[in-house]
């Protein structure tokens, strides 16, 4: 075989190697999502955010709820939920699905309690 057909079949090997890798790398990870939920025990206020990092979810439900708030729940591309009741003794709660937060609020709230807001990343 003279020297241009091997450098010619050469090159095909090598440029279908590469097609075959491309054609076969795994599809790009979809991004990361957070949400969070704040409540105010003192003025009964919350708030809730979703942003693309966790700062920027808790930073927007607090900023949502006002003063005196405190985080009840984030999660990571999930679901959170808060209750409440008469005395303002909340509770909040996060999983990878809608039932699942708002079954495992339910289960740390206090007696009475009713459920806020409760979602999901979208």
């Amino acid at each position: 075989m003279s020297t241009n057909r091997r450098l010619i079949a050469a090159t095909m090997l090598a440029a279908a190697a590469v097609s075959s890798a491309v054609a076969t790398a795994a599809p790009a990870a979809a991004a990361n999502k957070y949400i969070a939920v704040s409540y105010s025990q003192a003025t009964g206020q919350w708030g809730r955010a979703q942003a693309g990092n966790l700062d920027g979810a808790i930073a927007g439900s607090l900023s949502q709820c006002g003063g005196h708030c405190a985080v009840a729940s984030w999660s990571k591309n999930g679901c959170v939920a808060l209750t409440v009741n008469g005395n303002r003794q909340y509770a909040g709660w996060y999983g990878s699905t809608l039932r699942e937060a708002q079954q495992g609020t339910f289960a740390r709230s206090a007696p009475g309690s009713w459920m806020v807001w409760s979602g999901c990343v979208k």
